[in-house]
């Protein structure tokens, strides 16, 4: 088990078990590309639904709102309505260069407080080395080179301390699968 899931399993009392299976080939036609393997092996473990009550998971197949492939395609289309509509910059969002350029973002994660978690999906990177990036219309992009467990472990056990996350993290950590919040 990657060690960053291990430390999520732990913080969250999670069984570890791979619980959850999906089909990666057809998630990688549609997107274009293979995905992280981190986030993979998560999804497997853990499934669709929240850490902390803050930070959703996308899963492929979950729907248009919390489904991996339909919401990536949802972002994609508003950023290009946005670059359309405001030409060279979002009022008080500068979009990266490589994002204006067209390098690919895939949605992973979203907040409920209306902030994407995404991978730059640069071509000169493996999947695995993806950064993360959050972004919430009208702020600034935040990136963090790190992967995306890294990323959800490192924020649960406050080792990393992320501007759309400042509410955590608890002193207990839960994960709620998506059919206990139904």
């Amino acid at each position: 088990m990657n060690k960053w899931v291990e430390s999520l399993v732990r913080l969250t009392g999670w069984s570890g078990e791979r619980r959850h299976s999906y089909d990666w080939d057809a998630v990688r036609r549609e997107l274009g590309t293979p995905l992280p393997s981190d986030y993979v092996e998560l999804v497997e473990i853990f499934g669709p639904g929240w850490f902390d009550s803050a930070i959703d998971v996308l899963v492929p197949g979950s729907g248009r709102h919390l489904g991996l492939v339909e919401v990536t395609r949802e972002r994609r289309d508003a950023f290009e309505y946005w670059f359309d509509r405001w030409d060279d910059e979002l009022p008080g969002a500068e979009i990266p260069a490589s994002v204006r350029s067209g390098e690919p973002v895939i949605a992973w994660g979203e907040t409920g407080s209306a902030a994407y978690l995404f991978w730059r999906c640069s071509p000169l990177l493996e999947p695995d080395r993806w950064p993360v990036v959050i972004h919430a219309f009208n702020e600034p992009w935040d990136e963090h080179d790190m992967t995306t467990t890294e990323f959800l472990a490192s924020l649960l056990s406050d080792s990393l301390r992320a501007e759309y996350f400042s509410y955590l993290p608890r002193k207990r950590h839960v994960f709620e699968p998506l059919d206990s919040l139904r």
